[in-house]
Formats: C-alpha cells, sequence, structure tokens
C-alpha cells in the first residue's frame, strides 16, 4: 500500500470517531459515572418516596422509568439529581414541603402527597 492511501484511511477513521462522539454528544450517551449517578439517584428517590409518603409505591417501576428516562433526556437528568439531592437533605416531614413540588414529575404523581404518618 502506498503511504498516500494509508494517511486517508487514518483521517477517514479520525474523522468518523469525531463524528460519533459529536453525535453521542447531542442524542444523550452516558458515561458510566453519569450512568450509576442516574440508578443511585432513581434508586433513592423511588425508595424514599415509599418511606415517606406511600407505602404501596411501586418502587421497582419507578426506578426502572426514572433510569431509563435520565439516561435519554438532560432535563429530566436534571430534575433527578436536584431532587436526590433535596431528598439527601431533608427527613420525610419536610421532604413533602421541599422536595416534592422538583420530584413530582420524577416518582410519576401530579402533585406532593401529604407525608405518611410514622
Amino acid at each position: 500500500m502506498s503511504h498516500r492511501f494509508e494517511s486517508r484511511r487514518a483521517v477517514a477513521a479520525a474523522a468518523l470517531l469525531c463524528a460519533a462522539c459529536v453525535a453521542g454528544a447531542f442524542t444523550g450517551c452516558r458515561t458510566q459515572d453519569e450512568a450509576s449517578d442516574n440508578e443511585r439517584d432513581c434508586r433513592l428517590i423511588c425508595s424514599k418516596y415509599k418511606q415517606c409518603f406511600d407505602a404501596e409505591y411501586p418502587v421497582e417501576a419507578c426506578f426502572t422509568q426514572c433510569d431509563e428516562r435520565a439516561g435519554v433526556d438532560l432535563d429530566f437528568e436534571f430534575f433527578v439529581d436536584r431532587c436526590s439531592t433535596c431528598m439527601l437533605d431533608h427527613p420525610c416531614n419536610e421532604a413533602s414541603q421541599f422536595c416534592m413540588r422538583g420530584c413530582a414529575e420524577v416518582v410519576g404523581v401530579d402533585a406532593p402527597p401529604p407525608p405518611v404518618e410514622t
């Protein structure tokens, strides 16, 4: 092979790699750390919602929906990050007041419920 052919091939491969990286950035590809963070945040939110607001809440269904959507929707991922931070910062009796407006979409409810009596 000639050096010219090998150079063109290398340039084409580099261009393809760059295009794939750019396309991934616009289609919502996540790093492993981001995916793990989404998973952890969604698990926390769904579990705490059950603990604080609805003892019959389907945690696994919530988790699956939350994690899948956070992996492809940057706006939703922002809600997940903000909601999980709030849920970590507040006990159940405060979470309804401080967190549920921002968390309602994440857990799939229309309005913040009253806290569960413990």
